[in-house]
C-alpha cells in the first residue's frame, strides 16, 4: 500500500512541470478571454455613446426652425452651392415633426445595429467580407473580386488585385450604392382600426421590406439614368417629407390600401414588387419600365410589348426569335419575310424602354431550401442583376452578392430623421451610404424572395435568356421562360371540368 501511495507522489511530482504549464496555459485563457470581453465592452460603450449622440442630435434638429437650419449650415461650401438652386426649385417640402415613435424603439434598433457590425459579436454579430490571402471570390452586383499578387486591375467583370488594395477597391464601390434605412420624424401617416385613428412619424419595425425596395428601385436607376442625372435628384424620389416623390413611403402606403394592407403593417417581398411595379406606371421614369412576373414564368411577349409600347395582340403575331440563332432561317413567302422558327412573319420594331424585371419567389419553407444556394449565387452573379429583396424573417435586407456561402447585403435597419429640404438633403448625402458589409448565411436566409433584373436592351434581354438556358440544370425551374402565356377558353376549361 505504501509502494502505491509512493508511486502516485513519484507521478504526481515527474507531472508536476507539465501541470504548472497546463495552469499556465489556462491562466492565459483566462487572460485571453478577459481581454476579449473588455475589448467587447468598449466597443459595446463605443456604440451606446455613438447611438445617443445620433438620436441626440435629431432631436435638436426637429427643435431647430428652418431659419435656424439655415443659420447652422451657413458657410457649409457644399451646402451652399444647392442653397441658390433650392429657392429657385418649388419644392413643396413638410416641416420637421416631432416623432411620436417610442425613444427606447428607436434607441434598442440602432444599438442592435451597432452590435451587428462588431464582428464575431455573440448573438448579434453578422460575418464581414474576408479579404484574407486564401479567401472566395466576392462578388457585387455581377462584379467579381479575387484575390491575386501583385497590383490591382481589371479584367472583364473581375477585379483582381493583392487583398490590401482589392479590400480598398471592393469598400468605395459598396460605399457608392446607395443605402436607405428607416427615418423618424416624418409628416404623419394614418392608419384607422375599428374607431379609432393611429398616426406614424417613423417606419421603424415594420418598414424595412419598403426601404429595400427602395434601394433596388433607387440603385437601378442609377444605372438606367449614368450620366444624365445627380445621385441627389434621384434621393428626392423617396423623401418623406416631399409632397412630390413619386416613390417614397407615404407613395408606397397610398398603393398599400389596394392590398388591403395599411401604415404598421409589414410587407413581403412579393407585395414590394408589386407596389413598385404600381408606382412606376403612375410616376413614370423616362424609358424605363417594371414589369412582376409570378409563379417562376417569365412572358418574352410581355416584356417586347412594354419594351416597345406596341399591343400584345401585335407582338404575338410578328417574329421575336433572337437573329443569332444558327436555327432562325428567314424566307419569303407571299411578300413577307417569314421566319422558319416561329413561323411569323418578321417586323421592324424599336425597343424603346429598359425594363426592370422582378421575379417574386418561395424557395423553400421558412429558410432558402440547400438545392437553391448554388441558384441564388449564379443569379446574382449575372451581369443582368440588380440584387435582390430578401432576407432574415420578418426582416428585409437587400441582397447585392455573396462571398463563399454567404450573402452580401445592406440593412435597412438603422432609424435616422426624416429630411426636410433641399439644403438638408444636400447635406445628408453620407446617411444614404454604408460602409459596412455584412454577411449571412444563405441557409439562414428568409425563402421569401424577389429576384430583380435590369435589361437594358433587347441584346441584353437575349444575352440574359440564353443564360437562363444554358443554366437549367442550376437554376431548378426557378424562372421558366415561355413565349407567351396561354389563357385557355371557356370550351377548354369545361372540357377540363368534366
Amino acid at each position: 500500500m505504501e509502494n502505491d501511495e509512493t508511486t502516485n507522489f513519484e507521478i504526481l511530482s515527474a507531472n508536476d512541470k507539465s501541470f504548472e504549464v497546463l495552469s499556465g496555459e489556462i491562466c492565459q485563457e483566462n487572460q485571453n478571454e478577459k481581454e476579449v470581453e473588455i475589448i467587447y465592452a468598449n466597443q459595446i460603450f463605443d456604440v451606446l455613446e455613438n447611438v445617443m449622440a445620433t438620436l441626440n442630435l435629431e432631436e435638436r434638429r426637429l427643435r431647430m426652425s428652418s431659419d435656424e437650419f439655415y443659420i447652422a449650415t451657413e458657410g457649409n461650401e457644399e451646402i451652399e452651392k444647392d442653397k441658390e438652386a433650392a429657392k429657385q426649385e418649388e419644392v413643396n417640402y413638410y416641416p420637421a415633426c416631432n416623432d411620436e415613435t417610442n425613444w427606447f424603439s428607436k434607441f434598442g434598433t440602432n444599438i442592435r445595429y451597432k452590435l451587428e457590425d462588431i464582428e464575431n459579436m455573440p448573438i448579434f454579430g453578422y460575418d464581414k467580407a474576408d479579404f484574407d490571402e486564401n479567401c472566395s471570390d466576392i462578388v457585387l452586383l455581377a462584379r467579381i473580386y479575387r484575390i491575386s499578387a501583385g497590383k490591382l486591375y481589371k479584367r472583364n467583370s473581375f477585379v483582381i488585385g493583392n487583398p490590401r488594395c482589392l479590400k480598398k477597391k471592393f469598400f468605395d464601390d459598396f460605399k457608392k450604392l446607395i443605402w436607405v434605412t428607416y427615418r423618424s420624424g416624418f409628416r404623419p401617416l394614418q392608419s384607422r382600426e375599428g374607431g379609432s385613428v393611429k398616426s406614424f412619424t417613423s417606419d421603424v419595425g415594420w418598414g424595412c421590406t419598403i426601404r429595400v425596395g427602395q434601394m433596388m428601385l433607387l440603385n437601378t436607376l442609377k444605372r438606367h439614368l449614368k450620366g444624365s442625372t445627380t445621385e441627389i435628384d434621384l434621393l428626392k424620389l423617396i423623401q418623406e417629407n416631399s409632397f412630390s416623390a413619386g416613390f417614397s413611403l407615404h407613395k408606397f402606403m397610398e398603393i398599400s390600401h389596394e392590398f388591403l394592407k395599411k401604415p404598421g403593417d409589414w410587407h413581403s417581398p412579393s407585395m414590394v414588387s408589386h407596389f413598385i411595379e404600381k408606382l412606376s406606371e403612375i410616376n413614370q421614369i423616362p424609358n424605363f419600365k417594371v414589369k412582376v412576373f409570378m409563379d417562376s414564368m417569365l412572358y418574352r411577349d410581355q416584356v417586347y410589348a412594354i419594351a416597345t409600347e406596341k399591343p400584345i395582340e401585335e407582338i404575338r403575331k410578328i417574329c421575336i426569335c433572337p437573329d443569332d440563332k444558327d436555327e432562325v432561317i428567314k424566307f419569303e413567302k407571299v411578300g413577307d419575310i417569314i421566319c422558319s422558327m416561329c413561323n411569323k412573319k418578321t417586323s421592324d420594331y424599336t425597343w424603346k424602354n429598359s425594363v426592370l424585371l422582378i421575379f417574386p419567389l418561395m424557395l423553400g419553407f421558412k429558410k432558402i431550401q440547400p438545392e437553391y444556394s448554388e441558384t441564388i449565387k449564379f443569379f446574382l452573379s449575372l451581369p443582368q442583376t440588380a440584387g435582390a429583396i430578401g432576407g432574415k424573417p420578418r426582416s428585409a435586407l437587400y441582397l447585392v452578392g455573396y462571398q463563399g456561402n454567404s450573402l452580401l447585403f445592406l440593412d435597412p435597419h438603422f432609424v435616422q430623421p426624416s429630411l426636410t429640404g433641399i439644403e438638408e438633403l444636400s447635406s445628408s448625402i453620407d446617411s444614404y451610404h454604408c460602409d459596412s458589409p455584412k454577411l449571412i448565411p444563405i441557409n439562414s436566409a428568409e425563402s421569401s424572395i424577389s429576384l430583380c433584373f435590369y435589361i437594358k436592351d433587347e441584346l441584353e434581354f437575349n444575352k440574359f435568356l440564353d443564360k437562363i438556358e444554358e443554366n437549367r440544370r442550376l437554376i431548378h425551374g426557378v424562372i421558366l421562360v415561355k413565349n407567351q402565356e396561354l389563357k385557355q377558353s371557356n370550351e377548354e376549361m369545361l372540357f377540363f371540368q368534366n
